[in-house]
């Protein structure tokens, strides 16, 4: 058998611009999830909001590969409401010899790596290593950088939909507040907006 942990990446960064929307969005992931699983015959079971563990049969995990795991790039179809930015999930898979226990962790392992590199991909944690799928969007650093991805390309967009882009900082400003409002100011210029 094989342990595998999914959890959805930014669901909850992207209620904060949707959030009567939200439940639709978790469905739908879940739904696509699900059909995943019953495709393979496969036990998925939530543990928590938006993660899950995943048990399949080895065979089954060749076929993923094959596929270059394109669960990814059904749940990066999902959107929340009126926003542009896909839903993404992270996969740590064991494929390694053991007892259940033994695969659970190194599915652990593998899920904490998937997330370290960005989220929205499949890490696959063998006997000499690890194998990598997926990783469309911008890989960031660690986990809680997956929020600031999400907020980064919603203020994109932002920008890019303004007609003109008014930037001010605090009172009395420090060397913060200005490296700041250049920061935005240089968004806005690459953004084309006034």
């Amino acid at each position: 058998k094989v342990v595998a942990y999914m959890i959805v990446d930014n669901l909850e960064e992207l209620i904060q611009f949707e959030q009567e929307n939200y439940r639709s969005a978790s469905n739908q992931v879940e739904t696509i999830m699900r059909d995943w699983a019953l495709s393979v015959n496969g036990i998925l079971k939530e543990y928590e909001k938006d993660k899950y563990i995943f048990i399949f049969r080895n065979e089954d995990l060749e076929k993923f590969v094959e596929d270059k795991f394109d669960i990814l790039d059904k749940i990066r179809e999902v959107r929340v409401g009126s926003s542009a930015i896909p839903l993404t999930v992270s996969i740590g898979v064991a494929k390694v010899s053991g007892s259940l226990a033994d695969k659970e962790k190194a599915a652990h392992i593998a899920l904490d790596m998937a997330l370290q590199r960005g989220g929205d991909q499949v890490v696959i944690k063998t006997l000499e290593g690890y194998e990598y799928y997926g990783g469309k969007t911008k890989a960031v650093q660690k986990r809680t950088k997956v929020r600031a991805r999400v907020i980064a390309n919603e203020l994109l967009m932002l920008l890019s939909s303004a007609e003109n882009v008014l930037i001010m900082g605090h009172k009395f400003p420090d060397f913060d507040a200005f490296a700041s409002c250049l920061a935005v100011f240089r968004l806005a210029k690459f953004c084309g907006v006034d």
